[in-house]
């Protein structure tokens, strides 16, 4: 049974026997995963056998599969797969569980925020938190320096993924934090350093959108210009050949930054080498 569990198709049986058997029969498949629920949450396809199991018992009765993933909690949040794991915590886990996480991330907001993976956790955390962690957790990301920092608003502007999380900040966030975000936006438009790429660009004209109006000249410009992004990688004319049908295909079924793959899909880039107990650097 074990082995099952990460066969790209016997987990989704191991996962239908969690949901449809008897209690006593999934509590043995529960017990197989002592010892190793760090292993099958990094797996995936066996992570999703430890999201079953955390639907499917009460939290005192599976209380070593929580304590098993917070003993490995940050390398965890950086990972293609464990990060779903512990989205799943946050939605199944006691208060307890969700404090657990939130304070992790907390100190590391911005650096996580940047990471592929580890941005799906804030968003997360910033959806299911309770109440008063999610106020800690947008006061953080709102106090986010503009300048004179290695990590800066500037960073979370120009990532393809810390752009989202501002996103989902300033929609959770209330008008006084809003107007503090809007400000600080200002203030990197005046500074002329948010570079203009799809991402920040992004953010930009969505709050334009909303309604939000930037005391910043040429914000229209800003938004509706070729991004330097696109511009560097006009081809010259030389270049612009047509390409054959076999191409384009194959560049049309490339998919969007955002488009991270779910736990279904293996096609995901190694995340390298991990520090013990601190989150990994992100460039």
């Amino acid at each position: 049974m074990y082995e099952l569990m990460f066969n790209d198709n016997g987990n989704f049986v191991v996962s239908k026997v969690i949901k449809v058997m008897p209690k006593a029969t999934v509590h043995k498949i529960a017990e197989l995963c002592r010892g190793k629920c760090y292993k099958l949450s990094r797996d995936k396809s066996a992570c999703r056998i430890v999201q079953r199991l955390l639907d499917r018992f009460p939290t005192d009765e599976i209380r070593f599969i929580f304590e098993e993933l917070r003993a490995e909690i940050n390398a965890l949040i950086l990972d293609e797969f464990g990060n779903y794991v512990l989205s799943h915590v946050l939605l199944c886990g006691t208060y307890d569980d969700k404090c657990f996480i939130i304070e992790k991330i907390l100190d590391d907001i911005v650096q996580l925020s940047l990471h592929k993976f580890g941005s799906n956790v804030v968003e997360k955390c910033l959806e299911l938190a309770p109440e008063n962690m999610r106020e800690m957790i947008l006061d953080r990301i709102v106090a986010v320096p503009v300048q004179n920092q290695r990590l800066t608003l500037i960073d979370l502007l120009n990532s393809q993924f810390g752009n989202y999380v501002v996103q989902r900040t300033f929609e959770m966030s209330n008008s006084q934090r809003r107007g503090i975000l809007i400000f600080k936006i200002e203030q990197v438009l005046q500074s002329g350093k948010l570079i203009q790429n799809k991402h920040s660009r992004h953010v930009i004209s969505n709050l334009v959108k909303q309604g939000i109006e930037f005391k910043v000249p040429n914000i229209e410009q800003f938004i509706n210009e070729p991004t330097q992004q696109s511009q560097s990688k006009q081809p010259s004319q030389k270049q612009s050949k047509l390409k054959p049908d076999s191409e384009k295909k194959s560049a049309q079924a490339q998919p969007s930054v955002r488009n991270r793959p779910s736990a279904n899909s293996g096609n995901r880039p190694s995340l390298g080498s991990l520090n013990s107990g601190k989150f990994s650097q992100v460039s």
